[in-house]
């Protein structure tokens, strides 16, 4: 497991915790619900405004083998080019008005994380590692930024190193803040123990700078290129990571329609070849006791009227 891949690590640690709530397959389906009224907004508002975006990871892959959701995941997640994700946030409070809180790093001085999450007022899904307060941590589609890669390999290599490298200081000072709430997650998991305390350690040195300014820099780095007829572009800040979330242009773009449930949402031009490098032998269900599972802190629907 790569180091930057803890976050996966204490997602799949805390299901073993009794404070968690699981959700029914009642609440499953009416969660699903929700997830496509926040998507079809955003869909609605990238349509109107000419920006593009793709569904990735879990919704691209349920969008080719089931025509919708993965039948047991509950959260979709959609990747943007850089220069329209820096403006579907403003579109959305121009559009929905109070409808969505809409955490970034730019507007949210607690936020903690370098991509953005469209939350559901009148909702909550808190997972452990939230940054926000229950008020502020509603049902979430996550957006993240799609940055060009640049075509010399040299410089494509020190990309690659100082946007895993400051992720990787942010991480360390994450686990650092958090470290009390992670240990006792992490139960009789020694594994999982003995990587809080190393990355705590590790954030030592870089703790003089306030963890914002850290967050901030990132942000600035990862967004520092920008050039439209680049032949690569990347997602460094999913769960892959810079070098194994990177597509060559034309497998992303254009991004094509395809059905999701009872409408149409955008994937990757080249769904097969994404789905394959993200997935492997994405047409075959995992067992059982492999699929990934998604459990809250605390969990409400929004009222009957706001849907």
């Amino acid at each position: 497991m790569s180091s930057l891949s803890t976050y996966r690590l204490f997602r799949q640690m805390s299901l073993n915790s009794s404070s968690l709530h699981f959700l029914s397959d009642d609440e499953l389906s009416q969660m699903h619900n929700v997830l496509l009224e926040i998507m079809d907004d955003i869909h609605f508002v990238c349509e109107k405004y000419g920006l593009q975006y793709t569904l990735t990871g879990g919704g691209a892959l349920g969008a080719v083998r089931h025509s919708g959701f993965i039948p047991w995941d509950n959260d979709l997640d959609i990747g943007m080019p850089r220069k329209d994700y820096n403006r579907i946030r403003q579109l959305m409070i121009d559009e929905f008005g109070s409808k969505y809180y809409i955490q970034n790093i730019s507007f949210c001085k607690d936020y903690d994380l370098n991509f953005m999450k469209v939350r559901l007022k009148g909702s909550v899904f808190l997972e452990p590692l939230d940054p926000e307060p229950p008020e502020k941590s509603g049902i979430f589609v996550d957006i993240f930024p799609m940055e060009a890669v640049r075509d010399n390999v040299f410089m494509r290599t020190f990309q690659w190193f100082l946007s895993d490298g400051l992720q990787f200081i942010c991480s360390c000072i994450r686990i650092r803040k958090k470290r009390k709430i992670l240990y006792e997650m992490a139960g009789d998991n020694s594994y999982a123990k003995r990587i809080i305390i190393l990355k705590s350690l590790l954030s030592l040195p870089f703790s003089v700078i306030p963890f914002r300014k850290w967050l901030i820099m990132t942000e600035s780095f990862l967004s520092s290129y920008q050039k439209d007829s680049s032949e690569y572009v990347s997602i460094p800040t999913g769960g892959n990571h810079f070098k194994g979330e990177m597509y060559k242009r034309n497998c992303m773009f254009p991004p094509v329609l395809l059905p999701f449930e009872d409408r149409y949402y955008y994937c990757p031009a080249d769904p097969d070849h994404y789905l394959r490098k993200m997935f492997g032998d994405y047409m075959t269900p995992p067992p059982e006791s492999k699929r990934e599972k998604h459990a809250a802190l605390l969990f409400i629907l929004p009222k009957k009227e706001q849907q």
